[in-house]
């Protein structure tokens, strides 16, 4: 050591320490100062050092548990923050900061009501405002891919629904679980026939297994064989067939235009009757079908009855053929009369009682060949020709020709054609339903006679035409009759056109 001559240097003399000196600067040349128990009135034991170089603004940290030794930590003050500034702190609690300038912290509460990033059990609610949960693999042990939502409102109890092919979101669907029939009230083996449609499957499916009288409602063909329907049926444009017998009760059967009146079985037959005016449609007598407007059928005396709703109708077909009569209108319960009835039979005749009208430029189509009308219908034809031959004897009635016919109408025309040898004088000509005789009078314009004649030579004359109207098969005669000196023979003509 090589202190300054002017230094104050500390005596030995005399084992006497010196309590405080005032130095100016010691040049120590590496040595150190032992024995030192303050600087600067610090306490030497509480001094720490710093062997390394710092930077300006950074923390100390200890180097070693010495307490004695610093290093620069490598932090910057401006960095830390204060270990409470604001009031008092639990042990155990979360700091939390307590404002914006990242340097003051504050008690957060208990850790026990913070959820750790490792899992745990929540104490309490979340809000998470407009927020979303993301990357959530599961709910309950539910996979949130097999979570459903709804976006709109529902009503308690209602059915819900998917509204997309999705199958993440559902809707209300707008009916009451009440209005839908649960699966177990259609009796035993409902899964099987919902898996397979089959007849028998409804027929085990639809039986009722308990109770007395299990009502069967289908067979395996199937048909409808249960009792009576206690609610609508919907045919759904489809028509029930094979069916034997249908009774209806009270207005079974209900529309604009169409309602079953109680009566529903008439005679010995069945019948519907529509409205309450009575139009009905039915069968009976063994098996005829009647339609009535107004009108019942009385199977009792055979006829029908009016009804008192206004003026009636009937059309009746049975096996034979069948009729069809208005019969205007009466008083209910007396009976129509259908004598007078239009009908038909089953060669296909056709019977009109009475006055057939046509329009001003309408008719009756005539044949369109060269064919003749059957036996029986108007317009058939009956004729007899015989050329010549029949000898005469003069002033006698000789027989010409004959023609049968009947029953009808008919127009009848007759001509003679004579042949003499000498002069004639006279001639009488006429058709009659006696044989060898002439009719009195004109018999209808079907007459002709004449004398004072002097004829030699052929002679044809056409002597008219009249109507026979016959109720039976009838042989009409033509007669011929001449004057004459020697001989004389004839020929003749008949034919008939049936009228109506």
């Amino acid at each position: 050591m090589s202190p300054s001559t002017n230094a104050p240097r500390k005596s030995t003399f005399g084992k006497k320490k010196m309590t405080q000196v005032a130095f100016g600067s010691i040049d120590v040349n590496n040595y150190d100062l032992l024995n030192v128990n303050h600087l600067n009135s610090l306490t030497v034991a509480n001094l720490v050092s710093n062997s390394t170089t710092s930077v300006l603004g950074r923390v100390a940290s200890f180097v070693d548990t010495t307490g004695r030794n610093i290093h620069d930590s490598g932090l910057l003050a401006s960095s830390l923050i204060t270990s409470n500034s604001i009031g008092s702190s639990v042990a155990g609690h979360i700091a939390t900061f307590a404002d914006t300038s990242g340097v003051l912290l504050q008690d957060g509460g208990a850790a026990a009501n913070f959820l750790p990033l490792a899992g745990g059990t929540m104490n309490g609610s979340v809000n998470m405002g407009t927020n979303n949960l993301t990357n959530v693999g599961g709910i309950n042990g539910v996979a949130v891919s097999n979570l459903v939502s709804n976006s709109s409102t529902s009503t308690v109890n209602n059915v819900a629904v998917f509204s997309a092919t999705s199958g993440k979101v559902i809707m209300d669907s707008g009916g009451k679980l009440s209005d839908y029939l649960a699966l177990s009230s259609l009796g035993l083996n409902v899964g099987t026939m919902l898996s397979n449609f089959t007849s028998s499957n409804i027929q085990a499916a639809c039986t009722n297994p308990v109770g007395s009288g299990g009502l069967l409602v289908f067979n395996s063909n199937p048909s409808l064989v249960g009792a009576n329907l206690t609610s609508t049926l919907a045919m759904n444009s489809h028509a029930i067939t094979s069916v034997s017998d249908m009774t209806f009760s009270g207005s079974a059967l209900t529309g604009t235009n169409t309602m079953i009146d109680s009566d529903t079985t008439f005679g010995d037959g069945n019948y519907i009757r529509f409205g309450a005016g009575g139009r009905n449609i039915g069968v009976f007598n063994g098996g005829a079908l009647f339609l009535a407007f107004n009108g019942d059928y009385n199977t009792t005396t055979n006829v029908y009855n009016y009804n008192g709703n206004g003026t009636a109708s009937f059309l009746q077909i049975d096996s034979t053929g069948g009729a069809l009569q208005y019969a205007g209108s009466g008083t209910a319960g007396s009976a129509v009369s259908v004598s007078n009835a239009l009908s038909w039979d089953t060669t296909g005749r056709v019977t009109i009682p009475n006055t057939l009208t046509f329009g001003a430029t309408k008719g009756i189509v005539g044949t369109q060949t060269s064919d003749s009308s059957s036996s029986g219908l108007v317009g058939e034809y009956f004729e007899t020709d015989v050329p010549s031959g029949v000898s005469l004897t003069s002033n006698a009635i000789t027989t010409v020709c004959q023609l049968v016919i009947g029953p009808g109408d008919f127009e009848v025309s007759a001509s003679v054609l004579i042949f003499p040898s000498s002069t004639l004088s006279a001639i009488t000509a006429s058709t009659n339903t006696v044989a060898g005789s002439f009719p009195a009078g004109s018999n209808k314009g079907l007459f002709f006679q004449m004398s004072g004649l002097s004829i030699g030579s052929a002679t044809f004359i056409p002597i008219g035409s009249r109507r026979y109207s016959l109720s039976g098969s009838t042989t009409i005669t033509l007669s011929l009759s001449c004057t004459f000196l020697l001989t004389c023979t004839a020929g003749g003509n008949l034919h008939a056109w049936r009228r109506r």
